[in-house]
């Protein structure tokens, strides 16, 4: 919860430079508008790759952590399974993503609709 409430006042901080332009500049602020239009533009592709990041992240160290703890103590084979179940629902759910993605004809920078979304 504290760093929700230090988003909070970074965002109120970084507010007052937006509304105030005589101390800015009207030159700076068009420059601050336009790149936060850019961000904000991209942030489908923001979110794609931390998603991307994430997914791999995860199953990596979970497929180490599980080789480790298999070759330390013998593993039984409903451990095995119940690991390949968990990786094969998220590499399906991950699959599914990707090609409503796709779909949209999003296909890495521009606007992503979430079609996924609308198709539930």
């Amino acid at each position: 919860m504290k760093w929700l409430n230090a988003l909070a006042i970074f965002l109120q901080f970084a507010s007052f430079w937006l509304v105030a332009p005589e101390i800015i500049g009207e030159k700076t602020l068009s420059r601050i508008s336009l790149a936060l239009k850019k961000m904000i533009s991209n942030l489908s592709l923001i979110f794609m790759v931390m998603l991307i990041a994430f997914y791999a992240i995860f199953f990596a160290a979970r497929g180490i952590i599980t080789g480790m703890e298999a070759s330390q103590n013998s593993i039984t084979q409903s451990e095995m399974n119940k690991y390949y179940i968990q990786v094969s629902i998220s590499t399906v759910i991950y699959a599914v993503f990707m090609v409503f993605y796709k779909r949209s004809g999003n296909g890495g920078t521009q606007k992503f609709q979430l079609l996924w979304l609308k198709s539930i």
